[in-house]
């Protein structure tokens, strides 16, 4: 691969198995892998609730999808990495965009670890319907966290230049289509599938 990719994709809190917790409650559940900017940005969004979960669902997702791109996933210590993200939509904006059809731009964050700003990542969070949200995180192929060494052994270009970096961070990301399980499947699966159903 020519660079690392991690994505995550966030479920709204009421369609978790389990007891729905409001917001403040998922957030002291979580409160040793924020940081104090990120806790602020989340309560900043108040004083609607489902902002304030938005918020948290988009920087949560942002540390899943930097974190698996990495491949230490929650080994990493989410607190190490802060997400910054420009100033959060309202919930009417957010509901046009899909009551109209239209797709969303993605909407970029900064990556902060450990203190210091990482322009090696490219993150980016974007809403999907029913109210989910998708994270993507693009690094370099030298950030791989590889005990074994048999992941890394496979790339190609482990060491890029700077400039092709820069070049393969900035490249236009694909549209992301929603897809039906159905519509996955094979053709010579779909009776199997569809008696299941």
């Amino acid at each position: 691969p020519l660079l690392l990719c991690g994505i995550d994709v966030a479920a709204p809190e009421r369609v978790r198995s389990g007891k729905p917790r409001d917001i403040e409650d998922q957030l002291k559940s979580v409160s040793s892998a924020l940081t104090e900017a990120e806790m602020s940005e989340i309560r900043s969004c108040g004083p609607t609730l489902k902002a304030m979960e938005d918020r948290f669902r988009q920087i949560w997702s942002l540390k899943e999808a930097y974190t698996k791109g990495r491949g230490d996933g929650l080994g990493f210590d989410f607190k190490r990495c802060e997400f910054v993200l420009p100033a959060a939509d309202t919930e009417a904006e957010m509901s046009d965009t899909y009551a109209s059809g239209r797709e969303r731009e993605p909407i970029v964050a900064s990556l902060v670890v450990d203190g210091k700003k990482d322009p090696s990542w490219l993150v980016y969070v974007q809403p999907l319907p029913d109210d989910h949200w998708m994270s993507v995180a693009r690094g370099p192929p030298i950030a791989a966290v590889d005990a074994h060494g048999g992941f890394t052994a496979t790339f190609g270009m482990p060491n890029l230049s700077r400039k092709d970096l820069s070049t393969h961070l900035s490249r236009p990301e694909p549209s992301w289509q929603m897809r039906t399980i159905r519509q996955l499947l094979p053709l010579d699966r779909l009776g199997a599938y569809d008696a299941l159903c």
